[in-house]
């Protein structure tokens, strides 16, 4: 007996593809939507279906997305910091688009929606670690953190004037093994570095590699999805999802020299900071460990050689 149906957007993504699959080894049958923009097709069986779909397109989703009783809603227009700086206008038009029509479906057809937010709303704010209370969080300076903030907005009206169930993810740092062939513009820190790392010469680093950062492994923000799915708890919260492990940019970049094996001296050339680019980015997860018992089980010490083996072969 299956646990109900389960849909997905960019379920073929990075986070997607975790979270396809450990609903699946939960009994929940999968419906998949992704228009394949940074991703490849899942294989279809009889727990899962994977929809070929564009969600700034509206039509044909209420169809689509019958017979639904959960939606995870991870689709957007997203990258590395230098794409999220040379596609602004696109990201904040597409995602809200995606965000509109997504929730606009799931409200007339009482779907559950665990909605995917991101760290970089707090881009603005002044109170580290970041919590999700911050009374007087001005909007983000990034268009990217801007769709973010206007898609967690239309939750909470579509929950006021239409009755939506709801939950949202502030999303930190996701690292793990991405299958997915993305462009290098489009890659996140850690594949970023392994790439710059792998090619020799000196290292480029945007403002010296002195930002901090908040990392979460992809297994256990998959985790944090369900369980906000899943627990009455969740319903109108935000959660912030990340672990407590911080690290400096110019030290990971220090772990990964050493773990591709360079033997010449350690040695970078900075390059500019974006002027969105946060400095000091960390989380304060008490509320989600008080309501949903969550708590990250993976570290960046086990997993980060597995990572950088893995990324070297394909980068």
């Amino acid at each position: 007996m299956k646990n109900g149906r389960v849909l997905v957007t960019g379920g073929c993504g990075f986070v997607g593809r975790e979270v396809v699959k450990q609903l699946l080894e939960k009994n929940y049958s999968v419906l998949v939507v992704d228009d394949f923009s940074n991703s490849t097709p899942l294989d279809e069986f009889d727990s899962l279906q994977v929809i070929n779909h564009d969600l700034t397109k509206s039509g044909g989703l209420l169809e689509i997305f019958k017979g639904v009783r959960f939606c995870i809603h991870l689709a957007a227009r997203v990258g590395g910091i230098g794409y999220m700086n040379s596609s602004k206008s696109e990201i904040l038009r597409e995602n809200i688009l995606i965000d509109t029509n997504t929730i606009s479906v799931v409200s007339k057809l009482n779907i559950k929606l665990v909605y995917a937010s991101t760290v970089i709303v707090y881009d603005q704010s002044k109170d580290i670690p970041y919590k999700e209370d911050q009374k007087s969080m001005p909007p983000s300076q990034s268009d990217y953190g801007f769709s973010k903030l206007i898609g967690e907005r239309l939750c909470q009206s579509y929950a006021k004037g239409k009755g939506l169930e709801f939950a949202i993810a502030r999303i930190f740092n996701v690292y793990g093994i991405n299958p997915n062939n993305i462009p290098e513009e489009k890659l996140h820190v850690i594949p970023d570095l392994i790439r710059k790392i792998s090619k020799m010469g000196k290292l480029q680093l945007i403002g010296g590699g002195r930002q901090t950062r908040t990392f979460v492994h992809v297994s256990d923000v998959a985790s944090a999805l369900i369980l906000m799915m899943e627990s009455r708890f969740a319903n109108g919260e935000i959660f912030n999802v990340a672990s407590e492990e911080k690290y400096q940019i110019l030290e990971l970049a220090k772990i990964i020299w050493r773990l591709l094996g360079r033997t010449d001296d350690f040695s970078v050339n900075e390059v500019p900071a974006f002027e969105e680019d946060i400095l000091k980015s960390t989380a304060d997860i008490s509320k989600i460990r008080r309501l949903l018992n969550w708590k990250p089980k993976q570290t960046m010490e086990k997993n980060i050689p597995e990572i950088v083996a893995w990324y070297r072969q394909v980068l």
